[in-house]
């Protein structure tokens, strides 16, 4: 059964306060690498903003291993704070928001700053389209070079991105997959001599 959400389809919206403009960018995103990459597009196509703050939750809505946020030079807690408490209380996952803001030549104050980017980022929820997720684990595979390949390929399979990757004397895979691709990835490691799966 479906416990949280997360974004249909990415949204932007904008918010203006003492005319410095916060445009808000929500999407869906598997991993902490694709937050990466959708992070430096924003920067791209908002060059000439004065910050770039953002807060993520790239897991099930109550694993905080998933939370991070950034103010990006605002004053501290002025911003990723904020956005992510709004996010935090909003049963949403695997998702995150990305703000640039164009200072429109007035301070707004921390307290000014705090609504502000509460304020963006609860409009970008509220106006965008959402589906639902199952409730998923968090599993970390360490497995020896040569089994590892047969988890990659199921992986590959199911369009499953891993969390993280250590490739060491032996390779640990860290990803998040729904109750019913446990059972799967459970009977592939039960034919497999070198690989273990435990709860990460």
């Amino acid at each position: 059964m479906p416990v949280y959400r997360t974004p249909a389809a990415p949204h932007i919206i904008e918010f203006e306060e003492k005319r410095s403009r916060f445009v808000a960018h929500l999407a869906h995103f598997n991993s902490d690498s694709e937050f990466k990459a959708f992070l430096a597009q924003i920067r791209e196509d908002h060059p000439k903003a004065s910050h770039h703050c953002w807060a993520h939750i790239l897991r099930m809505p109550n694993d905080a291993k998933g939370w991070n946020q950034s103010d990006d030079g605002e004053p501290k807690g002025t911003a990723g704070k904020p956005m992510l408490n709004i996010l935090s209380h909003a049963d949403v996952g695997e998702c995150g928001v990305v703000i640039a803001r164009y200072f429109g030549g007035t301070k707004l104050g921390t307290g000014g700053l705090v609504r502000a980017y509460s304020a963006a980022t609860k409009q970008v929820l509220e106006e965008a389209s959402w589906s639902p997720l199952e409730a998923k684990k968090i599993l970390e595979i360490v497995s020896d070079y040569q089994e590892i390949n047969h988890v990659q390929r199921w992986m590959q399979s199911h369009h499953i991105q891993p969390l993280n990757q250590i490739f060491d004397e032996k390779a640990q895979i860290t990803l998040q997959i729904t109750e019913s691709q446990f059972d799967e990835l459970v009977s592939i490691v039960e034919d497999l001599r070198h690989t273990a799966v435990k709860n990460a």
